[in-house]
């Protein structure tokens, strides 16, 4: 008889710990899907960032280029005018 009781509070124990066990590996997981889901929050706060800073960066180059081609579309005007100003002196 003792031994039947020895071999129930063993198995009651045992049943504990595994449930313990099973709680455990349960909070753990729930905890990498927490930290997992922070680390992608963050990883696409970057590349949003990225983005916004490159989208930055093109505005500022096509606004040179404009500012280029302005300046190379003046010289080209000046010139022409220079020219059509010493054809109507010439004659």
């Amino acid at each position: 008889m003792d031994v039947i009781l020895v071999l129930v509070l063993m198995e009651r124990l045992l049943a504990q710990k595994i449930h313990a066990i099973k709680h455990a590996i349960m909070k753990v997981t729930h905890i990498r899907k927490e930290i997992y889901s922070l680390v992608l929050m963050d990883v696409i706060l970057v590349l949003a960032l990225l983005e916004r800073s490159l989208a930055q960066k093109i505005h500022v180059i096509k606004q040179l280029l404009a500012s280029t081609k302005a300046k190379l579309i003046m010289k080209e005007i000046h010139s022409f005018l220079q020219m059509v100003i010493n054809l109507v002196l010439v004659l």
